[in-house]
């Protein structure tokens, strides 16, 4: 008998806990949660569509519309503060493609100000990161290629370009920061690349690597080591952030005071070149110390 009950009890439980609304395959809502009485100060929102623009035997065309938002902490105005970031990307391609066309445009509003766009940025890229003081676009590599970067200033100048990466030096205490990057010779054949050095959008050097093209069986054609050398044992790379903390050079108060950095190009082939790597001293802020904007000199192969 005891047992009867402990099962007609059990039952009786089981039942009351059943969400009857469930029995016409319907979701249900708890009830007793408190509706969200949260007052919102500001609503923003953004289109989303997936297209299918064609299709064949070989495959489909089709297209993405995508909006997302970031929190980023810029200086758009003279100091840090927080803004958030509207990205609108929009993509185009097929199914069994490698490569795709993609836009991505970022409007950036602030938080006290939030119904106002103070910046919109517009870029056919893959990718579009935001940082403090720049922002940097790139562009995969296609079938086997080097990715393709770009770093901007805010009013959408262009500071650097290069192939596979580009290296940040930052002098601390200083306001001072140093773009390193190395693009290949395009239809030059005594050119092997450039290597790029800028302080800003309007403050650029370029040298030209000259030689005849190395050989393909033992030379790699993917952009050279790029390093910064110093001999102060304070300065020190990131190589995830491909970034140089530049300490010797600490609470300097001018570019002109930049000294006791070497940029070295080393290709991976010159144990079998019987070369040495390219040394780039940087005296008084500038390659070799001179004046001119547009280098060049010779990777000499014996």
């Amino acid at each position: 008998m005891r047992q009867i009950l402990t099962i007609l009890l059990l039952t009786i439980q089981l039942n009351s806990c059943v969400d009857k609304s469930k029995s016409d395959g319907n979701i249900s809502v708890d009830n007793s949660k408190q509706p969200d009485t949260t007052k919102s100060i500001f609503v923003d929102s953004g289109e989303s569509r997936f297209e299918i623009l064609s299709g064949e035997d070989s495959g489909y065309d089709f297209k993405t519309i995508e909006t997302n938002y970031k929190l980023v902490f810029l200086n758009l105005e003279g100091d840090l503060k927080h803004y958030f970031a509207k990205y609108l990307t929009t993509t185009r391609t097929c199914t069994g493609c490698e490569g795709r066309e993609r836009n991505i445009e970022v409007k950036l509003n602030s938080f006290d100000n939030p119904a106002t766009t103070v910046r919109t940025i517009n870029k056919n890229c893959d990718d579009l990161i935001l940082d403090a003081h720049t922002y940097k676009t790139i562009v995969y590599g296609c079938c086997g290629g080097e990715d393709q970067i770009e770093i901007y200033n805010y009013d959408s100048k262009a500071i650097i370009e290069g192939d596979s990466k580009i290296i940040i030096g930052e002098i601390p205490n200083s306001g001072i920061s140093l773009f390193i990057a190395y693009k290949h010779g395009t239809n030059d054949s005594t050119t092997l690349g450039t290597l790029y050095l800028s302080y800003s959008a309007s403050d650029r050097y370029s040298i030209k690597i000259k030689s005849k093209p190395l050989p393909e069986d033992l030379c790699s054609l993917f952009t050279p080591d790029i390093s910064v050398e110093t001999k102060d044992s304070r300065d020190k790379y990131s190589e995830t952030a491909n970034e140089y903390t530049i300490w010797s050079l600490n609470k300097i108060r001018n570019q002109g005071d930049i000294n006791g950095l070497t940029i070295r190009i080393k290709y991976d082939c010159e144990s079998e070149l019987n070369a040495v790597p390219i040394d780039i001293p940087i005296i008084g802020g500038k390659p070799f110390g001179k004046d001119s904007r547009d280098q060049e000199l010779h990777y000499r192969t014996e």
